[in-house]
């Protein structure tokens, strides 16, 4: 069985990255819009927040975890020190 999960994300590129390079998943699809990445019983969809949504969305340098969202996922990964760096 296959799990699933979507992801807004303001910079598509960067966060499809991230999760390629944590999760050691392959990009099936890329599109404009969307990236589709899959591996190890598990899917991502990468989705583009629209620009114009995006243009209000400010992200902390360094990002601050945010408390307001409803579902907080848990992902194993083989080097956590590493995982940290890239986050």
């Amino acid at each position: 069985m296959q799990q699933s999960l979507i992801v807004y994300a303001k910079n598509k590129e960067r966060v499809s990255s991230f999760y390629q390079q944590i999760l050691g998943l392959a990009a099936s699809e890329i599109e404009p819009t969307h990236d589709l990445l899959v591996g190890n019983g598990l899917e991502i969809l990468i989705h583009a927040i629209p620009p114009h949504y995006a243009a209000d969305i400010e992200i902390a340098d360094p990002p601050q975890p945010r408390e307001e969202t409803p579902f907080k996922p848990v992902f194993f990964v083989a080097d956590l020190a590493a995982a940290s760096v890239a986050a």
